[in-house]
Formats: structure tokens, sequence, C-alpha cells
């Protein structure tokens, strides 16, 4: 198997060629060393054969896993024992010595070889085999010198190929560094050995380096000069591979030839060169180095000369290190190739230039070059410097490169020099007059020469102003520029390593130029573009030295820029230094957090300009433009500083965190109390996010200590007080509570002072609104989160509070009542206290107070039911009240629409008064809902008391069922329970009269039925008195008294959700409204807590007892069909609309007996407004009302189907816009197919139980329908336009098969205009295109309709067929083009399930096919056969087998004659089924039908059967004719040959030889 895998490689595919390593890779790891010792050298050799670089197609993994497992078998023989020894008789096996030296030789012998993947693979065997030896490549290749090193050193290099000279070149140069490593001589690693691909130099040659792969080592022919051999071997030393001899000098000749040729390769001889080397891809690239891109470890696309001179250049370099070049005879050659290295740096390749660089870096550090060496190279370069004309990039690049080799052979003449070429770039017209340069030299240039300066001896007192000078000159040329300078350009990129050498004199002169006060124009402009480019130095990252030495040099720093600003004679010169100065240390502290927080002194400097009133007169300027755009961010550049500052101490300092640090936090508040331009949204999610997130408990703690202080002070700002509450405290608060360390936060000590000097003292008369609403969102905050810890102020908190009831400012008076709600919540309060807060909030709906007072709702409702229970009355009091104030004050909407918001947000709670409500509400329906000028709000609310009414009645049957289960289970009485006559729903609801006055007398009156808990008077208007005062006529609260609510507060939102409401710099209703519930409910921010078990079995007990009237229920049905319609015109939106509808839906489930009016039906449909377009694919906003309709009519007629029988002829005008001009419409079209297909079906059963008029009116209605969708395909136009419409048609035709489904009768009436619509669709579908793809979602186009309108119009057609005429001849034409000539499997599997039963159709059945017509067809379903679906051939086999076994089958004799051939290819097909039963039947019907006998199955084969395979392919054909005639034997006899037949003679095969 090995010896397979081994001649496999030489041959197999390349994209198979790593299967076969894999393979031997296998397999070698299961053998021992002992074994591999004899195939070695085959298996190397055949994994060389894998390393081959040959083909483009081969992958990199390939030679990577083929040279690892030659190194791996080379070590494995290593490591194994020494061979045993052979038995007696057996030949002796090669040693392991032998092994070696046979393998060393061959590894040798391809070290010229063509591909470069095999030369690596070489390379790394045999410094493999060294170091397994313990001896160098040199001492392994010694003996082969005469052998295989001879022929490398034989003959010129020039007329070889360009892919044998980068061998022979790479071949020699590695034996010589490997001679040198031995001598121990330091040599420089070559772009093989792994150095040069970071520099872009190939390991190996480019694409397989030229011809196919050769099996021996073809550097040289075959005949070898013998005036060109290597001296003797015993006068070389041991360790010589090749002596430098006359060969060796020929060979350098030839490499210093190729190494200094031009950057074109030339061109080989055709007679030595291959058309097209097999490893390059296309041809050599214009521009060496380009389009370059690699591919495992060889870099693909280099020109062959380029990679011929990047070789010759290595092995000029390793030759250096023969002493003997340095002698007399020899001293020119080596000059010459030194001179070689320094031309070589000027060229344009890269990888040319980085091999002869580190060539020329050996050079030097091997031996110091002599001057007159030094100078004649040079001298090419430095004449072309001379010139300014000769001045190019890779020249310049070329020094750039001697420069760093050779810094200290140059003086400053050349930096002079340099300077004079650069500044002739100043004047770009001077520059354009010479015409040498190339479009884009004008920028290269000067930056190729700004690029050297760095490299030159550190010279800065006499470049670096002029360098700058000359920099800025060039910058102002570039487009973009202006007179003050630019952020940066290439040419400062190009200046900045010099900059960086010199950083102190740079930071010194910039500095310089910044504190001048002179303020004339020209002087302001200079320091600006002096300070930007500064500015930028500093923020470029790679210029760390610029940037630490200003740092270094703070103090000039400042008294160049904010100590010069104070003194400076003009107010506009010092805010330009002021603001310069702000940004160098800006730009220092973001590359350096640690620099500002050690240095107080700038940061001293940084908060006085902060709190100085200049800075805010500047603020005040920037409406009015009168400071420049650049200063307008001063502010925004000095919060950064104190950001970045406080957050380096944040993280550092940890909880040792002083007030000097939380000082700059409170500082920066002030910001938000300007009228700015300047965005500082950063600065409030630096508060939220890492502030109040991401402190400590520490420093919050220490955060809270100083903010009382800093509240208290007298000079603290009512601005900055309420941005500190917003933005510091009141986040830092949530998220702790969010945490659980509230306790840990808020101290008895801090709890004392928030509420005895903040909430009190005499700082309170003091205060503003805007701070009065802060302060009363911190209580409330605190109540909610810590009521334990506030148990001993209670007094305190609800005095703050109720004082505030008071203020004529709407948004602090609606933040007392969030607090007093929250405080009732929390702790015991006074009945008379709750009621009075619940009325107020009730009665104040002025919209700008919504949102407060929902909130205080939100929180005080849930809390009700504990604090005002029921007691032994009926109804709680605060029900009373709320059914009072609907009774008394409903006549205001919007203060109806603010109890019923309530209660739609708390629907549990008022569940069990809902007898007092549902009444109300139904009243109210149509005036909220219904109005002419009615909003979306409004008519939402509208439809949520309509569900809440529904789910009421939901929740009261099932609760019903649950009572009487539970009753039947303990043998109580169930629904016969008499109802109590005291019922709000008993006998006054059953003897009203119109549904009007039912509606006025439904419940109870409360004037009548109050009780005397309930007659108080109503609270006065204005906030009650506190709790305490002598006018309250109420005793005061006692704190022994009063106790803590055990229910546990629920924990605060974190600070991120808080951001919305703290960060608003003036007080709204959602900044103000930061409370949450308690406990989690279905409308956010209400919370309801647990009923007591009294209440609870009194709500069952009322629920039990009432039940929406008819009355009520016909409002509640009829409400929503009106809004339902309304909704759909699009005021709305569709949302709403199919709410309703969902709605009518449970609610007829429900009361399926409620009343509707047929009135508010008929006006969308008829006003519904026609399509604009007519297309089928933009969507039409005049099918919305139709659309509602139509479900709406769909849902009452699910539940009330008498109602459309009752209204069948009004149905006609209802329906006419539908099918008239909404049949385009998919959406419309699907909802008229729903809505006949239940509506037809129920009015079917109830028409047959009805009169004669009923069904009367039902047979008109049907009529009607199928003339309806008659005219949707064209019956009512007078001439048949030339394009059908598809869409209108399938719509049509979908409508017309849910119709005829109840009225089969109309398919009939219709099968002419189906015949007609079938043709028109076949002509259409078999001449048509593919159909376009669709967006996802769009409505489906035309092409897209077209075949599923021609399915329908066929099964349509199919249910009765005409049994004469043209209209016959006509369908069933059409139908045999489909058969024919139709590819889609869906159309012909309908096809074949409607002919299919013609054809096999009695005699007398419908559609009694004439034989013609039956031939005809069956001849035609053949065609199906070349559809490759196994479903249509199953249903064609079935079709062919009735066919063949019935006998009364008519005109069968005309199906089966033999000249007609229509069923021979269901029968082949039949013959090649898959089903073996099916095989066998259509075998016996074949045998039946050709007879038993030889001749005549003979016969049949040759003459009868289709023989060209036309009917099917020729192997068939060759099979069943070999089972026809195999059939013929009798089982029983054994088959042999007759007697007259001739065998042929016997084959035999003669030998070679014989």
């Amino acid at each position: 198997l090995v010896s397979e895998l081994c001649h496999l490689a030489y041959g197999c595919a390349k994209q198979r060629a790593l299967c076969g390593a894999l393979e031997v890779r296998q397999i070698t790891d299961r053998r021992d060393s002992a074994w591999l010792y004899p195939r070695l050298l085959d298996l190397a050799s055949s994994l060389l054969s894998l390393c081959a670089d040959e083909s483009v197609d081969c992958h990199p993994d390939t030679r990577a896993a083929a040279s690892e497992l030659l190194l791996h078998l080379i070590r494995k023989c290593d490591a194994g024992s020494v061979p045993p020894a052979a038995s007696p008789g057996t030949p002796a096996g090669p040693s392991l010595e032998q092994v070696t030296n046979a393998l060393v030789k061959r590894l040798a012998l391809e070290l010229g070889h063509a591909d470069a993947g095999v030369r690596d693979a070489c390379k790394a065997g045999l410094r493999e085999l060294a170091r397994l030896a313990g001896k160098p490549v040199a001492a392994l290749l010694a003996p082969l010198r005469e052998t295989v090193l001879s022929p490398l050193l034989a003959g010129p290099l020039a007329p070889l190929p360009l892919p044998t000279q980068v061998a022979t070149l790479e071949a020699v140069t590695f034996c010589i560094q490997e001679q040198s490593a031995a001598a121990g001589k330091p040599q420089r690693e070559t772009p093989a050995e792994g150095k040069a691909e970071a520099a872009g130099v190939a390991a190996g040659a480019p694409a397989g380096d030229g011809a196919a792969p050769e099996p021996a080592a073809v550097a040289a022919p075959l005949t070898v000069s013998t005036s060109a051999a290597l001296p003797s071997s015993a006068t070389l030393p041991a360790d010589c591979l090749i002596p430098l001899g006359k060969p060796l000098l020929a060979l350098l000749q030839g490499a210093l030839s190729a190494a200094q040729a031009d950057e074109t390769p030339r061109e080989p001889p055709p007679a030595a060169t291959p058309a097209a080397a097999p490893g390059t891809v296309g041809p050599a690239l214009s521009e060496p180095g380009a389009g370059v891109r690699i591919l495992g470890r060889h870099v693909r696309g280099t020109p062959m000369g380029v990679r011929l001179r990047v070789v010759a250049i290595e092995l000029l370099c390793a030759t250096l290190s023969y002493d003997a070049l340095k002698a007399p005879p020899h001293v020119e050659l080596r000059n010459q190739m030194i001179g070689c290295f320094f031309k070589s740096l000027t060229v344009r390749s890269e990888a040319v230039v980085a091999v002869a660089r580190d060539a020329l870096a050996s050079v030097i550090a091997q031996s110091k070059l002599q001057k007159e060496l030094l100078q004649s190279s040079l001298r090419p370069i430095l004449l072309n410097l001379a010139d300014y004309r000769k001045l190019s990039v890779p020249l310049l690049q070329g020094l750039s490169r001697l420069l760093s080799l050779l810094s200290n052979f140059f003086n400053l003449t050349l930096g002079e020099k340099l300077l004079e070429h650069l500044r002739r770039w100043n004047d770009p017209e001077f520059i354009a007059k010479a015409k040498t340069f190339k479009p884009g030299d004008e920028v290269k240039i000067p930056c190729a020469i700004l690029s050297l300066f760095h490299l030159l001896p550190p010279a800065p007192d006499k470049f670096l102003v002029d360098l700058i000078s000359v920099t800025m000159t060039l910058e102002a040329q570039l487009p973009g520029s202006t007179s003050l300078g630019r952020q940066w350009s290439p040419h400062r990129e190009a200046l900045v390593p010099y900059l960086r050498r010199h950083a102190k004199e740079t930071v010194v002169y910039f500095l310089d130029r910044l504190g001048g006060t002179d303020p004339s124009r020209d002087a302001r402009e200079q320091s600006t573009r002096s300070f930007r480019m500064l500015l930028s130095l500093v923020r470029h990252k790679p210029a760390v030295e610029v940037r630490d030495e200003l740092a270094r040099q703070w103090e000039l720093l400042l008294s160049r820029t904010l100590g010069a600003a104070t003194g400076a004679p003009d107010r506009s010169v010092g805010a330009q230094l002021r603001f310069q100065g702000i940004q160098l240390v800006r730009a220092i502290a973001k590359h350096k957090p640690a620099w500002l927080p050690s240095h107080p002194e700038v940061l001293g400097a940084l908060i006085g300009v902060w709190s100085s009133a200049e800075r805010k007169e500047r603020l005040s300027a920037e409406e009015q433009a009168a400071m420049p755009l650049e200063q307008v961010r001063e502010s925004k550049v000095l919060v950064k500083c104190f950001v970045s500052c406080c957050r380096h101490q944040a993280s550092t300092l940890g909880d040792g965190i002083g007030d000097a640090h939380i000082e700059i936090l409170f500082l920066m508040l002030s910001i938000f109390s300007e009228h700015t331009l300047v965005n500082y949204d950063f600065l409030k999610s630096f508060y939220l996010d890492e502030v109040a997130t991401g402190y400590s408990i520490a420093q919050r703690v220490a955060c809270l200590r100083y903010f009382l202080r800093y509240f208290q002070a007298p000079r603290t700002a009512a601005e900055d007080r309420v941005q500190a509450l917003q933005l510091i405290v009141m986040p830092m608060l949530s998220v702790s509570f969010y945490k659980k360390e509230g306790e840990a936060i808020l101290s008895r000590e801090v709890i004392a002072t928030i509420i005895h000097r903040l909430l009190g003292g005499e700082l309170l008369p003091t205060y503003d609104e805007s701070l009065r609403i802060e302060l009363l969102r911190l209580a409330t905050l605190l109540i909610e989160h810590a009521p334990e810890q506030l148990v001993d102020h209670r007094k305190e908190l609800i005095k703050f509070s109720w004082n505030h009831l008071k203020s004529d400012d709407t948004q602090s008076k609606q933040c007392a009542y969030v607090n007093v709600c929250r405080f009732i919540q929390v702790y015991e309060t006074p009945p008379k206290i709750i009621l009075q807060v619940y009325v107020a909030l009730l009665r104040t709906f002025q919209p700008d107070a919504r949102q407060l007072v929902k909130r205080a709702l939100d929180i005080l409702t849930p809390a009700l039911p504990t604090r005002l229970p029921a007691g032994d009355h009926k109804y709680p009091t605060w029900i009373k009240w709320t059914k009072k104030i609907v009774v008394e004050e409903g006549h205001s909407l919007p203060q109806l629409i603010h109890i019923w918001q309530l209660v739609v947000r708390h629907p549990s709670l008022f569940y069990s008064s809902s007898a007092q409500f549902v009444p109300q509400m139904v009243n109210s329906l149509n005036r909220i809902g219904l109005s002419p000028n009615c909003s979306t709000e409004n008519r939402k609310l509208a439809v949520d008391l309509a569900q809440l009414i529904i789910s009421w009645e939901l929740q009261r049957i099932a609760t019903a069922k649950v009572t009487r289960a539970a009753r039947a289970a303990v043998g109580a009485p169930g629904a016969g329970a008499k109802r109590q006559a005291d019922s709000p729903a008993g006998g006054e609801v059953a003897a009203a009269g119109t549904p009007a006055a039912k509606l006025q007398k439904t419940g109870e009156d409360p004037q009548r039925s109050a009780s005397p808990a309930a007659k108080l008077e109503p609270p006065p208007s204005a906030p009650p008195s506190p709790p305490g005062d002598a006018s309250a006529g109420s005793a005061p609260m006692d704190a022994s008294a009063v106790m803590p609510h055990s229910a546990t507060p629920a924990a605060a939102p974190p600070a991120a959700a808080l951001a919305a409401t703290a960060a608003a710099p003036s007080p709204s209703p959602a900044a103000a409204g930061v409370d949450a519930p308690a406990a989690p409910s279905p409308v956010p921010g209400a919370a309801p807590e647990a009923k007591p078990a009294a209440a609870e079995s009194k709500a069952v007990s009322a629920e039990e007892e009432f039940r929406p009237s008819a009355a009520i229920v016909e409002v509640l049905v009829n409400f929503l069909i009106r809004v339902a319609l309304l909704a759909a015109e699009g005021k709305d939106g569709p949302e709403l609309s199919e709410r309703c509808v969902t709605l009518l839906s449970s609610a007829l489930s429900i009361w399926p007996d409620a009343s509707i009016k047929y009135a508010f039906l008929d006006k969308p449909f008829s006003a519904a407004p026609a399509p604009s377009g007519g297309s089928a694919t933009a969507p039409v906003d005049g099918s919305a009302p139709v659309l509602t309709g139509l479900a709406v009519l769909h849902a009452i007629t699910k539940r009330q189907p008498a109602f459309l029988l009752r209204h069948l002829k009004q149905a006609h005008a209802l329906l006419t816009p539908a099918f008239e001009q909404h049949l385009e419409l998919p959406k419309v079209v699907e909802a008229l197919q729903s809505f006949l297909h239940d509506a037809l079906r129920a009015l079917a059963v109830l028409s047959a139980r009805g009169s004669t008029v009923m069904q009367t009116e039902l047979a008109s209605f049907l009529e009607w329908l199928g003339e309806a969708c008659g005219a949707g395909l064209g019956a009512r136009d007078p001439q048949p336009s030339r394009e059908i419409n598809v869409v209108r048609t399938h719509g049509s035709l979908r409508l017309l098969s849910t119709v005829g489904k109840a009225a089969p009768a109309l398919i009939a009436k219709h099968h002419t205009l189906l015949t007609k619509m079938l043709a028109r669709l076949t002509k259409e579908y078999l001449t048509r295109r593919e159909a376009p793809a669709m967006p996802t979602g769009a409505p489906p186009s035309p092409d897209e309709l077209l075949l599923p309108a021609l399915k329908l119009t066929i099964s349509l057609g199919a249910r009765k067929l005409p049994e004469h005429g043209d209209a016959r001849k006509a369908f069933l034409l059409s139908l045999e083009r489909l058969i024919e000539r139709a590819t889609d499997t869906e159309l012909l599997l309908l096809l074949l399930r409607t002919v299919g039963p013609w054809v096999v159709a009695p005699a007398g059945a419908p559609p009694a096919l004439l034989p013609k017509e039956r031939a005809s067809m069956v001849l035609k379903l053949s065609a199906v056969e070349a559809q490759g679906s196994a479903e249509l051939h199953a249903l064609l086999l079935a079709v062919a087998d009735r066919i063949l076994t019935t006998e009364a089958l008519p005109s069968r004799e005309l199906l089966l004659s033999p000249g007609a051939m229509r069923m021979e290819t269901p029968l082949l097909l039949g013959l090649r089924s898959r089903s073996p039963s099916t095989r066998r039947a259509f075998s016996a019907h074949l045998s039946s039908a050709i007879g038993r006998s030889v001749p005549h199955r003979v016969s049949h084969v040759v003459a009868g059967h289709d023989a060209d395979g036309s009917a099917g392919p020729g192997p068939l054909w060759l099979r069943s004719a070999v089972q026809v005639l195999l059939s013929a034997a009798e089982p029983d006899v054994p088959v042999a040959i007759s007697g007259p037949a001739l065998p042929l003679p016997a084959l035999t095969v003669e030998r070679a030889g014989a």
C-alpha cells in the first residue's frame, strides 16, 4: 500500500495529494523505525514530489503536510533502534548509515530543483539531519562536493532559464551560508529562512519559480567543462563546500550582472524558455512587487526578474564572508558587490530594497567601509541630490535607508541642501514649470525630504525653526487650508519623527510663539497656527516624547497661556490664550489621566477659570455671536478635564476620596443652569452611569454628606441645589435602594439633617418652586423605600407636603399630592384625610397636571381597600364618592374621562362594584368615542371601557361556574337561589321601557341609597387643613398611634431609569413623577393590595347578582360596530378597528341574542372609495372600510345568521362595492371568500327550516352572487379586452368556487365563460416568462397569480363538461395543450387527476368522451413521462393499468392497436418502475400482448419495438428486449445453444516473446 501511495504522489491530481500524505502518515505512525529504514528513500522522494509548487490549484496545506511528514520520518528513523540483523539466508538490509547517506545525497541533488517548495523541503531536511547527527550541514555535504555541488558551478549563468538561475543561486547561497556557519562566521538569515517574510520577500520562488519539477539537479547542463571543475578534495578543508575559485568567481560575476539589471526583467531566449512557467500567474507585472498576495509560505505573483535580483544579492552577501575577497586580486569585485548593495537601495521593488539593506547592514557590521569605497558608492546618489529636478521618491527613500545605516558618515551640509530643495516646493508655480515630476510628487517628494532630517546628526538649533516654517508654508498650499492652519497634514506626519527627537526644543519653540500679546491680526493668526500644530502633536498618539515634555514643562505652559491671559492688554487675546491653554491641558490629560490629579496647581488654575466671572460673561455672549466659534467649547473642554480627573481619582483612591474630589463633582453642576449652545449630555451620562451606579458605598456616603453641607451653604445657588438633587442625590439614592444598600447610605444623622434642615428650618421660606418640587420628590423617594427609618419623622414629613397642597404652582401642588399618597400607602392615616385627598384627586382633571395626578391616584387607589374598608356597608365610601362624582359632575367630559381612565387602570379594584359603574360606562360610550371631534385617545378609552365590561362579564361567568361547582360539591343549592330584592340589576331594569330609560334606571340612586357614612359633605375644592390644625376640626395625629405599613416597599429602579426625569433642567410632570408603585400590577404605577376576606365574599355575591341588561348589551355591541367602521377610515389606524372586531366577537359569544341595528352597516360599504390605480401590487386605502365591514358582518353572521337572512336584499347593496371595485385586492377577496363560505353554509341550514319566501330570497341572493362573480370574469364586457386582468380574474374565480359549493348549478351557467377564460389563460401561461421575484410581504403580482387562476379555471370547468358543442372542444383542446407543454408539477397533477377518470370512465358516465377524444387524450398523457416527478408517474401508470386491465372500456381496441403507439410510453415506464408489483403487472401486460412464442417475441424485439430510443432511453430498450426473449423460455427446460448455431472461436492471449 505504501508503494502504491508513493507512485500516486507523482501522477495523481494535486487536489487529492493531501489525502495521500495523510494516508502515509497514518501508516507510518503504526510502524516501527526498522520497517521504515528500507522505505525511507522512496517515501522521501514521493514527499518531495508533493512539496512541488508547480500548480496554482495546489493547496498550501499539501506542501506543509508533506514537508512536515518528511521531517517526522527523519526524526522517527533517528530515534529508532539499529536495524535488526538479517536472518540466515535472507539478504541483509541497508544500515542506518547507508540510509542516511542516500537520503543526504537525494536531498542535496534536489537543492537545485526549479521548484521553490522542493528546495525549501530539502533545506529543512538537511538541517534536521545535521541536528540529529550533531554535526553541521557542511559536514554532511562535504562528501558530495565533487558529485553534487560541482555541477552547480559549471557553465555561465546568463543562458539558463530564469527559474534555473534562481534555483542555482539559491543552492550556492545555501552551501556558502552553511559553510560559513560551520567555520563559526556570523551569517544573516535569508528570506527562505524566515526573516524576509516580514519584509515582503518570498520564502521560495514565486509560484514555483517556473518550470515543472525535475527529479534531479538541473541547474547546469549535462555537459560540464573540465576546466571549470573544483579543486581536488585533498587540497580543500573538510568543511569547505565551494572554494573561491574561477567557477565561483564566474558565478559571482553573473549574479552581479543580474543584481544590477533593470527592474523590468529580460525575456529569456526562446529556445530555453517554456511558453509559460507553470508557477507564474499571467505575465510579469509592469511594476515589480505589485499585486503580491501571500498563499501559505510562498509569495505569489512576484515577477521572476525581481526574485532573481533578490537571490543574487543574497549570494553576493553570503560570499562576502570569504576572507580571500579582501585580497588585492578580488578587491575590485568586492567593491562592486558593495556598490551593488548601495544601488539597490533606490529601486522600486520592496523585496530588493529589503534584502539590499540587510546585506549592507551585514557588511557594515563585519568591517568598516573605506572612505574611497563609500564615496564611490554614494556618488551616484549624491549627484542626483544636487539637482532638485532629479529628485524622486525612490531616491529619497534609498537615501533614508542609507542614513539609517550610515548616519555618522554624513554631515550637516546634506541637511542644508535638503532644506534648500524643500524651500523650492513653497512655490508651486516654479515646480510646475519644471515639468519633470509626476502627478502627486508635489506632496510626496517634500514629505520624503522631511522624513530624512531625523536621521541626520542632531542639530535642532540649525533646522528646527526653518523646518516648522517650511512645513506650515507647505500645508497652506494644500486644498482646504485656511489662514489659521490645518489640524493635520502629510507634511506634519513626515516631520513628527524629527520633532520627537528634539522634543524639548520643539515644546519651548511653540510655547514661546503662544505667549505673545500682540493684538494684531497677523500675530494672532501666527499664534493660532502654532497652537494648532502643537495641539495636533500632543494629540498624535506616536508623539509620546513631545507630549511628555509638555507635561514636564507645565509651569511654562501655564505662564504662556493662562498666566499670560490675565495680563493681556486685549480681552480677545486673553480669551484666546486661555482657551489654548485649556485645550493643551485637556490633550495631555486625555493621554495621561494621572497627570492632572498629580498637579494640583494646574487643576487649581482650571478651577479658577471655571469660577471666574469672565467665563460666565462669555457664556452669555454665545448667542450674540460675540466670540469665536472655536471658543464656544471652552466650558465643555473644562468639563472634560474635570471628568477625567474625577474618573481617575475615583478609580485610584477608592473609598479614600476627599472633599476636593467631590467638590469638582458639584462644581460642574452649574453648567446646566446656563443657556449654552453646547450639548452636555455626556456629563449627565457621567453622573447617572458612573457616579450613581459605579461609586462604592463609602464614596456615595461621602457624596451625600458633602451634599448636605453644600445645600446649606449660603453661597450655593438655588439652581445648583436643584441640579445636585436631580443628577447626583436622587439617582444615587435610587441605585442604593435598588441594591438593598439604603440602610448603609442613610444613617440616622443624615436622615435627621434631611428632615430638619432641608425639609424644614430657616431655609424653607427661601426655596423657589423648582427646589420645592425636587425636595418633594426626595421625600417621596425616602417614604417609599425607607419607611422604617422615617417613623420618628412622620409629622414633619406630612406637614412639609401638606403645606404644599395649598401652593399656587400646579407642579408643586401635584408633587405634594404624590407625596401624600405615598405617605397614606405606607403609614396609617385618618380615613377623613384619605377620603379628602382621594376626592380632590378625582376632581383634578386639568391637562397640565394629568401625569402627576395619574401617578398619585395609581399610588393611592390600590391602598384604599385596606385604608377605607367597606365595613358593614355594601360598598366602601370611596366607591360611593367615585359614583357620586360620575353622576353629579359627569356632564364635564374631561372629568368623566379622568375617572374612567382610573377605572380602566385598576379594573380588579372596581370589579366588586361593577353594578355602580357599568350603566354609567355604557351611557358615556357614545359621548367619549363617537363625538364629532373625538380624539384618538378618547376613542381608545371608550373601547377600553367596552373591553372592561366584557372582561367583567367573563369574570362573573367564570366565578359563577366556580361557585356552582363548589356548592354542588358540598350539596348546597346552586342556580335556584333567590335573588335579593335590593339588587341593582333587579326589577327596575326589567320594568324599564326604552333603552335610554333602562340605562337611566339601572343601578342604585346615589342620593336615595347613600348610607349615613357616605352622607359626608364633599371635600372643599381647596386642600384640607393639615393634621393638627385647629381649623380642620380633627384631632392632631399622634405619632405613637400611627404605625408604618407592614408591606415591604418595592425596589426602586436604577439610576438609568431615572435619567429622563432627573436630568431635566426645569421641572415637568414627567420629571416630578419619580415614584413607583410598591408592587407590580397590570397598569404601570398601580399596585392593588390584598382585600379582606369579608370584602372579597361580598364582591363575589354582588357579582353573581349583577348582569348587564339587554339595553346595555345593545348599546355596547352597536357601539363596537360603529367604532370599528369609523376607525377603519384611517384616522385611528387599523389596530383599533381590528380590536373592536375582536371585542365584537367576544361580546356576541357572551350575548348571542344582542340586538344589532342594520343602519350602522350600510354607510361604510356604500361610502367606500374606489381603488385609485387598479394595480394589484399597490396598497389601496379605500379597501380598509370594506375589509372592516366584512369582518364585522362575518362576526355577526357567525353568532346571528338570522340577521343576514333578514337583510338579504340589503346585503346586495352592502357587497356590491366589494365585488365591483375591490376584486383586485387579495385581502378583500380573502375576506369575501371567508365570509361567503360561513354565511352560505349557515343560510342553507336556516332556509331549509324557514318558509318559501326565505328560500326564494336565498336563491335570488345566490343568483346575484353568481352574476357578480361572472362580471369579474368579463361576462358584462361588450367586447373582451386584449389583455387579461389576471388579478381580478383570480379573485373572481376564488369567489365563484366558494359560491359554487353552495349552488353547483351556477358553475354550469358560466361554463362558456370559463372555457373562454381557460383558453386565454392557457395561451398566456404557455407564452409567459419566468415570474420575477417579489419582495417579502408585497402583494402577489399578475405573473404569480397566473398559475393559480389557471388551476381554478380547470377545477371549476371540469365539474360539469358540456355534452357537445364548441365549448366542449375548446375546453378539451386547452387541456391537451397544457398536458403536452406544461412543466409545473402541481398543474400536471391537477390535469392528470381531472383527465384520468374521464379516460377510464365506463360507457355513458360523464363527461362521456368520444373514442377519438379518449384516444387523443391518452396520447397526450404520454408526454408526462418526460417529467421527473414520481407522483406524476404513479398517476400515469394507474391510468395505463386501468386501460390495460379493463376489457369493457369503450374504444379499448383503438387505444391498444399496434400502430397507434399510444400505450408504448406508459408500458415502458411501468417496466422500469421502482415498485416490483408494478413491474410484474406491466410485464404481464406485455407478455399477453405479444404472445409467448419465440417468433412473436423476436419479431416484437426486432421490428415492433421502438429501438431508436424515441419512446425511452437505449439501455431500457436493451433491457426490456432481453427480458422479453428470456421470458419465452420454459422454466423447467435448460437453456442451450441450438445445433446449427456456430460458436465463435476461442480467444487466446499470446505472451510476448513466446
